[in-house]
This record gives structure tokens, C-alpha cells and sequence, in this order.
């Protein structure tokens, strides 16, 4: 096999040289670089047409690019030429008639150059093995085609194979010819060819002036010697991970000391780094970019001292980026900008010492992905139980915006300057508002080590001609949350704190800010069961372009009863527009996903959604919701769920999609009442109705129950799938009936839930047989029942008859599952 050194540093002897598409010659080795012959490149493509003596290079090989490299040639006419021809002709076809066509060869090193960006570092390999002229060319450390180094996360393998040198003088002569390839006979030894030609591809790519990786699988050390041996002509670093959206999921280790050793890299104006590795590589390694402008980095986390404060969002401790960060920003002072996905504020000895490099960058005016974390999204990551005193736990006590007093002085060290009067700058906060009774107590709370408020930060800013800019928070969105169906949201209206007299809205630049925010707000979440909004928030509180609203309790696992989630909505979010709008909600009018959490917990199991007047709130809210068309809800019991939906029965339009998920935390502990549904309630129309009954085991009369309240609400189409209580499964067939003896259980035993569970899958297609046409009914038991309880599945998929349903194809019902007795 080649190896990728030798083709980028030795020559080809022309003898070499492999007659492949049309008007080019390519080395045969080059062709086995990715595996399969010819495979490469196709470099038929990259064929210029010259005129008045310029080349102008044809957009073949873009488009190839964007179709993923797929393009065929099958009905070229292919052209053999032997090796001195040069690769020019004339051409008589009508793609090159009157023009004169010549092959790569003839190109200049400018243009050349320009078909760099086109291309990886190894996808431009056969190039430079297509001629000795073009490969001089090519590799040519001025003008070439390898002063960029490109590297995508299919090629790691191949990087990471180049080996150091083995252990014997590099610089001895060889009386072999190293340009030639092996001799298929005798396998030369992997030992003695070792790094052969590490050295040389180290000094060949030895003035790199951009780096583009994709770091999506690591770091690789031998890119890191390369950047070093470039430190003097590099100008910009790209080093990605392709953002996930979600933390990562680094376990803790202790963060990297800094190097004795520095490494200056003297040129290098942009970095953008968002791999974990490469940032703390950058601190172990000591590299400098004395001349750095623009930084960009990823997930950059904080922990306090001790490392014993992590975040909610965190299954395990996270590794602290924050000091890696720190690094560049204190050794680059000529920096600009500083942009990153999200840099936690928390107060502690790495934010402090952030803070502190940020002072000595006098040029700096732009900080992007400051993000603000209130004392909800901290926890201890353990010893969670010391003294209250602690400095761990102070971190929970400090007020959300203290720590941004340590930022406000260190900019003032240099923004309040004369060269920097008056020069625009940028702050741009990550903020997920909590507007609520905690958010009035904060802007007035200096309890904090730094003495600090939001107010103070907000009258500061335009002093210095700085623009506060207020981004939501998008750090650790789920991809569920995109759905509508998440707490993770843009705004949250906080209604979940009691407190003996609800605070009035603020005035001033606060709530400048809160109009600002929430006008453009996409997402928001209404956090039930303490007291309601003072009503002055109803001036300030208007979502004109949220399309998602999430209602239910701050703590899911403990929710308050229903009757305290539906008393603490506040009055102003009923109110609604003039009639011609329909009556639509004034500060929610564009609400078009709507998700609520009703649910009960043992300690309130037997209280549910209060019915009649006692539910007006909830009731005004979700019917003054006039352009919902998709609806979710996680519910415990089926008569609370009964009346949610009940409460959309105004809108004009069907539901497109209604999901429902039923909570296995309580839902099989509630008496068979809760599951219920009220009687002669009225329903929306539905389009889509997807039942998850998650892991809740459900009796066969809750599942007659949701059976009934489908069959009430009729749906267009409906997926269900629950799991069913074994207790209430195992023994319901009588051994005394024919046919149902013991003996007749084939391989089950009389305590399997087989069965009867197809027995009664049997019962569900014919209770809903007169409505629906079944596409699909199955049942499942998984387990033994000893080692593993048994998992009881039911699954049924339902089309409305006589619906009308444009493109759908036509689906196989599969059989029902009879008992296996058989």
C-alpha cells in the first residue's frame, strides 16, 4: 500500500505515469490511495478552456463536488495519449470546437493553486501525480496546491496512520529507488520503511498558511506537528466539531498545565477551534497567536473550585474548557472579537480568571456567547450535603447577574480609553429570562461578591458605546424541544414561586430589556403553582412571534395539585383581541404547537383537574389559542386528559397532529376513577391522534377507557401503543371452559399473560371495528417472568372509514395475533 507521504514528496518517474480519463495521465499508486482503483478523482473534469491567453477554469468540478462525486464519464469519448503528448490536443466535438483545450499539465501554478479549495489534501494527491512538471507545481511551497491542509473526518484513518520514523538514521543514503513502488514479489518490512518519509512531508507542508479539520474524531498528533513547523506562515485555523446541540459528554479529568515551552505562531489571524482536544492541546502545548483578531470556540464550561459545582444539564461532572480558553485570550493581544457557542459566567476562580485576560486585550470589542445560568440550572456535583457555608454552596445563593461585575471592570480597563471612546462594541448574552417574583428580587439584590445587578449592567453598556445584544439559550436544547414538546424554552413566565405579595413589573432599561426580549421571543413556558404575575406584567409581557407554549409544573417529579397549577395563571394571559380576530389571545397570539404537563404525584394522586368554573383559567387560556394546530400532553390520568382536550373544541381548524403520553410514574397507581373520562364534553377535530403509554402498565379497563375516548373524539387517523398490567392479565382465562383448559396453553404456563392479552387485542379491534378500519393490530410479551417481569405490549394503527387521505399508500394490515396455543 502507498503511503500518503510518499506521494506528496517523492517525484514520479514517467514510466509511472497511468493513461486514465480523458487527456490525463495519472500514477497508478495514486489511484489505491482510497481503496479502489480509480476511485480518486476524476480528473477529466478539470479540463480548462483557454482563450487570449488566460485560463478560465471550467465549473465541472464544483458540481461534482456538491453531487457528492458521483458524476460518470461513461459516455466521454475517451482519448488514450501517450505520456509525452503532454495531455494537449485539439478536440473536434462540439464542447471544444474552436477553442483550444489543453489538459492540466499546461496549467499555470496560479491557476492550479485555485483549484485548492475545491478539494481535500488527499483528494488533490492524483493531481500532483500526474506529470514531474505538475507535481513540481503542486507541491511547490510558494504557489502550490499544499499550502492549505483540509482534512475531513473520512480521512482520519489515513492521517493517523503516518508513522514517526523507525529507529535508524533518517538521512542515510539508500541504494534503493524511493520513488519506485515495491516489487510485487517481495513484501518489503513495515519496520525499515516506518516513517520513511515523515521527515521530508513534514518540511514539504512546512508553510501551510490554512488549516481546515474536521475534528469530529479527535485529534491528530501528526496535524499537530505540521501546524508548529507552519507557525510562521499559518493564518487561519479551522478546527470544527459539528455542533450537536446538546453538552458534551466529557468524563472529569484534571484540565491541562500550562507548557514551560511556548510555540508562537507569529501570523495566524483567525482561529476557530470547537473541539475539545485542540483547545486543551493549544494551553498543554504552549502555543501563542501573538497576532490573533478573531476567536471562535465551542461549549466552553465553568466549574467552581474544587471542581464541585456542575450543571443541571450535566449527566457527569464536565470538564472546564474555561481555563484553556483563558490561555489564548491572556497571550493574544491583539485580539477583536471573541465568539463562542456558549461561555458560562458562573463566578469561581476560572471565571475570575477569564475576566482577568479579558482586561488585557485593548483592542477587544466584541464578546459573543456569554451565557447567564440562573441557580436552578447549578447543582453540586457531589458532597451535596456539607455545610451550608460552604463555598460550594454559596455558588447557589449568588444572584444570577453578580458575576457579570467582574466582566463590567475588566472591559472598563480599556473601554473607558480615548482611542476606544466612542468605537462601537458588542456584548451578547445567551439568557433564558425567568420573569417572575425571583427575577424582581434579583434586580435589586447586591448580595453577590460583586455588588452587582442586570440594571447596573444595562445603564453601564450605553456609556461605553456598547450594544447589548440577548440571544435564548440553546445550549442544551433536546431535539424534542425543537417539537414543542420540552421545558427547554426561549422565555419562561414564572408563576411557580409563592410569595405573600406578587411584585410589580420593573420600569426602565429592565423593562426595555423584557420588551425587547419578548417580542421576539419563538418559545415559551408557563411555570404553574405558586402565586400568579402582579398584574402590571401584562403592559410588558406580549409574545407577538412565539409559536410554542409549554404549561405545567417547575418540578415534574413533585407537581403541585392541579387546582394550585390552574389558580396560578395569571388574569392578563385570558385576555383576548377584538372579535374579528376570533377572539385570540392578546400575548400569545401566534401559539402553534401547545404542550401541558398534568400530572399527579402520590402525595396528590386522588386530586385532579378541577372541572366547571374552578377551571376557567386553564380553560380561557387553551381557548383563547386560536391557531393551535399541534397539541401534546403528558398526563397521569385519562379523565384529566379527557378535559385538556375538551378545552380546544372552539378552534375553526382541525388538530393536525395530537400527541398523548401517559406518565408511568403514577398513572397505575391511581384508582380506576381517575381513568374515567367525563361524559358529553365536546372535542376539536383531529387529524393525527399517537397514543405512548411509555412504561405505565395499564388495566384492561383504562385501556377500554382511551378506546372510548378515541372513539369520542374520532380522530382521522390513530397509533396506540401501551403496556398492560400483568396483575390484572394472569389468570383472567378459565381452565374450567372449553377449550381453555391448562392443557391448551401450549409452552405457556397458566400464569403467562399470553393469552389472554390476545384475547384481548381480539376485544380492542371489535370494540373499534364499526369506526375504523384496522391497519394494524399486534401484542407482545416480552420476559420470563422470573428474571425479567413481563413487558406486555399492545399496539393498534387506525384509519378513520369513508376518510379521505391524499398520498397515502396503501398500507398491509398484519394479521392479528392469535393465542399461540398453536
Amino acid at each position: 500500500m502507498v503511503t500518503l507521504e510518499h506521494h506528496l514528496v517523492e517525484p514520479h518517474h514517467q514510466s509511472e505515469y497511468l493513461v486514465v480519463e480523458p487527456r490525463h495521465q495519472m500514477c497508478a499508486d495514486c489511484m489505491e490511495l482510497n481503496g479502489t482503483p480509480g476511485k480518486s478523482l476524476l480528473l477529466g473534469e478539470f479540463v480548462g478552456s483557454f482563450g487570449s491567453g488566460s485560463a478560465q477554469m471550467s465549473a465541472p468540478a464544483e458540481k461534482r463536488k456538491k453531487q457528492g462525486h458521483t458524476a460518470s464519464h461513461d459516455n466521454e469519448a475517451e482519448d488514450v495519449r501517450s505520456p509525452g503528448d503532454g495531455g494537449s490536443m485539439q478536440e473536434g466535438n462540439d464542447d471544444t470546437a474552436g477553442r483550444k483545450v489543453a489538459g492540466l499539465c499546461d496549467l499555470e501554478a496560479v491557476h492550479l493553486s485555485q483549484l485548492s479549495p475545491l478539494f481535500t489534501t488527499i483528494e488533490r494527491l492524483p493531481i500532483s501525480a500526474i506529470c514531474k512538471d505538475m507535481h513540481t507545481k503542486a507541491t511547490d511551497t510558494t504557489t502550490g496546491m499544499y499550502r492549505d491542509l483540509t482534512i475531513t473526518k473520512g480521512e482520519h484513518s489515513v492521517w493517523k496512520s503516518i508513522k514517526q520514523p523507525a529507529a535508524r538514521d533518517t538521512d542515510e543514503e539508500s541504494d534503493e529507488d524511493p520513488s519506485r513502488p515495491p516489487s510485487p514479489k517481495s513484501k518489503p518490512s513495515k519496520d525499515k520503511d516506518k516513517g520513511k518519509y515523515t521527515p521530508q512531508l513534514k518540511k514539504r507542508m512546512g508553510r501551510l498558511q490554512t488549516v481546515n479539520i474536521d475534528a469530529t474524531r479527535g485529534l491528530i498528533p501528526f496535524t499537530v506537528d505540521l501546524l508548529e513547523a507552519s507557525k510562521w506562515t499559518l493564518k487561519h485555523i479551522h478546527i470544527d466539531n459539528p455542533p450537536t446541540g446538546q453538552y458534551g459528554r466529557r468524563d472529569k479529568v484534571k484540565g491541562p498545565a500550562a507548557s514551560s515551552s511556548v510555540v508562537v505562531f507569529d501570523s495566524v489571524e483567525e482561529l476557530r477551534v470547537t473541539n475539545d482536544e485542540w483547545i486543551d492541546k493549544f494551553m498543554s502545548s504552549g502555543w501563542v497567536f501573538s497576532a490573533l483578531e478573531k476567536l471562535s470556540v465551542g461549549h466552553v464550561y465553568a466549574e467552581a473550585d474544587k471542581g464541585r459545582v456542575c450543571f443541571r444539564r450535566h449527566n457527569s461532572r464536565a470538564c472546564s474548557l474555561l481555563p484553556s480558553l483563558t490561555h489564548i485570550v491572556s497571550t493574544s493581544p491583539q485580539l477583536t472579537s471573541v465568539k463562542a457557542w456558549n461561555i458560562d459566567t458562573v463566578d469561581g476562580a476560572d471565571w475570575r480568571a477569564f475576566t482577568a485576560a479579558v482586561a488585557k486585550c485593548p483592542k477587544l470589542t466584541s464578546i459573543e456567547g456569554l451565557t447567564i445560568l440562573s441557580a436552578k440550572d447549578i447543582r453540586l456535583s457531589y458532597n451535596e450535603s456539607e455545610d451550608e457555608t460552604s463555598t460550594d454552596l454559596s455558588v447557589l445563593k449568588t444572584p444570577v447577574y453578580d458575576s457579570l461585575g467582574l466582566l463590567k471592570a475588566a472591559l472598563d480597563t480599556n473601554w473607558n480609553k480615548d482611542n476606544m471612546k466612542g468605537v462601537p462594541k458588542t456584548l451578547t448574552f445567551n439568557h433564558r429570562f425567568t420573569l417572575g417574583a425571583d427575577f424582581s428580587r434579583q434586580l435589586t439584590d447586591r448580595s453577590g461578591p460583586n455588588h452587582f445587578t442586570l440594571p447596573d449592567l444595562l445603564t453601564w453598556a450605553p456609556g461605553v458605546a456598547c450594544s447589548i445584544e440577548w440571544l435564548p439559550r440553546a445550549d442544551n436544547r433536546e431535539a424534542f424541544s425543537d417539537e414543542g414538546k420540552g421545558w427547554i424554552m426561549d422565555t419562561v413566565i414564572d408563576c411557580s414561586t409563592e410569595v405573600p405579595e406578587a411584585p410589580p413589573a420593573p420600569h426602565g432599561v429592565t423593562a426595555e430589556t423584557v420588551e425587547k426580549v419578548t417580542s421576539t421571543c419563538k418559545k415559551v413556558a408557563l411555570s404553574c403553582g405558586g402565586s400568579p404575575l402582579h398584574g402590571t406584567w401584562g403592559a410588558l409581557l406580549s409574545f407577538p412571534e412565539a409559536t410554542h407554549l409549554a404549561v405545567g409544573a417547575e418540578d415534574a417529579y413533585r407537581p403541585p395539585p392541579a387546582s394550585k397549577m390552574v389558580n396560578s395563571i395569571p388574569e392578563f394571559l385570558l385576555d383576548t383581541t377584538e372579535a374579528h380576530e376570533e377572539g385570540n389571545s392578546r400575548c400569545l397570539p401566534s401559539i402553534e404547537h401547545f404542550h401541558a404537563q398534568v400530572l399527579r404525584s402520590n402525595s396528590n394522586r386522588h386530586e385532579g383537574l378541577p372541572s366547571g368554573a374552578a377551571a376557567r383559567k386553564l380553560e380561557g387560556l387553551m381557548g383563547s389559542l386560536k391557531r393551535v394546530r399541534e397539541a401534546s400532553f403528558f398526563v397521569s390520568a385519562l379523565s384529566d386528559l379527557s378535559r385538556c382536550i375538551s378545552y380546544f373544541s372552539g378552534l375553526h381548524h382541525p388538530l393536525d397532529k395530537l400527541e398523548v403520553k401517559i406518565d408511568d410514574m403514577t398513572a397505575d397507581m391511581l384508582a380506576d376513577a381517575a381513568h374515567e373520562c367525563e361524559a358529553g364534553l365536546s372535542y376539536p377535530q383531529v387529524n393525527s391522534l399517537t397514543v405512548d403509554g411509555g412504561c405505565a402498565r395499564l388495566k384492561r379497563d383504562h385501556v377500554r377507557n382511551l378506546l372510548s375516548l378515541i372513539l369520542s373524539i374520532r380522530p382521522t387517523r390513530v397509533s396506540l401503543t401501551v403496556d398492560m398490567s400483568t396483575d390484572d392479565l394472569v389468570g383472567d382465562v378459565d381452565s374450567d371452559e372449553e377449550g381453555m383448559g391448562a392443557h391448551n396453553y401450549g409452552w405457556y404456563g397458566p400464569e403467562h399473560p399470553e393469552p389472554a392479552l390476545a384475547a384481548f387485542c381480539v376485544e380492542c379491534v371489535a370494540r373499534v371495528g364499526a369506526t375504523y378500519t384496522v391497519l394494524e393490530s399486534d401484542h407482545e410479551v416480552d420476559g420470563d417472568g422470573v428474571d425479567d417481569s413481563f413487558m406486555n405490549t399492545l399496539v393498534l394503527k387506525l384509519e378513520l372509514k369513508g376518510s379521505t387521505r391524499k398520498g397515502r399508500s396503501k398500507a398491509k394490515a398484519k394479521p392479528k395475533k392469535a393465542n399461540k396455543k398453536d
